[in-house]
């Protein structure tokens, strides 16, 4: 099965792989300061800021088309759409202000 963005396969029921967990757990832990920093970003993963907003799209579509994720990661797909909705709306505002 073809994940948008990383060409994975789907493996033994397993959706999301230990790099999207780190990710989504990373931006869940940087949630209440607003986003990850640049720095500890690329530190962390080797990508830019952008690119983990992008990444964060990924895997919330890849687990929005399955319904094979464990209740701890659905848990955390949740928190990691709320973070994503929270920033889009922010950006919305701060484009109006």
């Amino acid at each position: 099965v073809y994940r948008q963005g990383s060409w994975r396969q789907f493996r033994g029921g397993e959706v999301m792989d230990r790099t999207d967990r780190q990710i989504a757990q990373f931006v869940v832990m940087w949630a209440p300061y607003g986003w990850p920093p640049a720095d500890r970003t690329w530190v962390e993963f080797g990508m830019s800021s952008e690119r983990l907003h992008v990444r964060c799209i990924e895997i919330i579509g890849a687990a929005e088309g399955t319904r094979e994720l464990a209740p701890d990661e659905r848990e955390l797909v949740g928190q990691l759409v709320s973070i994503m909705m929270r920033r889009r709306i922010k950006g919305i505002f701060d484009r109006v202000a």
